[in-house]
C-alpha cells in the first residue's frame, strides 16, 4: 500500500527512504530558474516548494541545485513527476554522478542524525 504525503496529498512512489529537510535550492528547466525550498529528499528523488509562480509541467527536465552546509552546492538532474500548486516532485534521472551521490549520502546522513 502506498503512503500519502500529508502536505501535498501525493501518493509516495519512492522506494528509497525520504528525509525531511529544510534547505534552499534552485529549480531550473528549459531556460527558466526559480528559488525553492527542499522539503524532503531520498536517493531517488526530492520534493520542493517553489517560492514564485512557475510553469513547470509533468515530465519537464529538471536541474536541482541544492545548497549544502559549508557553502557548497550540488546538482541533480531529473524529471518532474508531479506538480501541484507550488509543490514539484522530482525523480532523479540516473545515473547520478558518484560525487553527487556521496554528497547526497553525507547530506542525508547529517539530516538523519540531527
Amino acid at each position: 500500500m502506498a503512503n500519502v504525503n500529508t502536505v501535498t496529498n501525493f501518493v509516495d512512489r519512492r522506494e528509497d527512504t525520504r528525509v525531511d529537510v529544510q534547505a534552499h535550492c534552485q529549480v531550473a528547466t528549459r531556460g527558466a530558474c526559480w528559488y525553492a525550498h527542499l522539503l524532503n529528499i531520498s536517493h531517488g528523488g526530492a520534493l520542493v516548494s517553489i517560492v514564485d509562480k512557475h510553469g513547470i509541467s509533468l515530465r519537464s527536465p529538471i536541474s536541482l541545485n541544492v545548497e549544502l552546509p559549508h557553502e557548497t552546492e550540488t546538482s541533480f538532474n531529473g524529471v518532474s513527476v508531479h506538480v501541484k500548486e507550488n509543490y514539484v516532485g522530482i525523480a532523479f534521472d540516473p545515473p547520478i554522478s558518484e560525487t553527487a551521490r556521496r554528497e547526497l549520502q553525507a547530506f542525508v546522513k547529517a539530516k538523519q542524525l540531527a
